[in-house]
């Protein structure tokens, strides 16, 4: 998977939120919660069998499902794993955005290919306060 600049010259031109690029083509979306847009509008079409699906389905708010999750002891809707690995595509994507070019991303090692300049935004300096004495 590929990680791009959302300003990089496509339909979307610079009102895409985030474009993800795969073998089949590009999957983008316009603002938060937005329409999904593609390069090829079958791949919006497809549908998966349950047991391959990775697909979930939406609950009511994050929030109230985990806190409901909490009191029922119940597994929550998306799985702490499935959140960081999104969350972590997210950063990339805002990282290519404020670099202005495209990003290759290693989602195993958390890091960008080829780009350190890239790398180095993945961490922050500690504050003071939090280092050890």
């Amino acid at each position: 998977m590929k990680v791009v600049n959302a300003v990089e010259e496509t339909k979307l031109g610079d009102k895409a939120s985030i474009r993800l690029l795969g073998s089949k083509g590009w999957v983008a979306n316009i603002g938060w919660r937005g329409r999904f847009e593609a390069s090829d509008p079958d791949i919006l079409r497809m549908r998966y069998a349950p047991e391959t699906s990775k697909h979930w389905p939406l609950p009511p708010g994050e929030h109230r499902n985990f806190l409901d999750c909490i009191r029922s002891g119940a597994e929550t809707t998306y799985p702490a794993e499935t959140l960081h690995r999104l969350s972590t595509t997210l950063h990339m994507g805002l990282i290519a955005m404020d670099l202005g070019r495209p990003l290759r991303g290693d989602p195993e090692n958390e890091r960008f290919i080829g780009d350190s300049e890239a790398d180095r935004r993945c961490r922050r300096s500690e504050r003071e306060d939090w280092r050890k004495a």
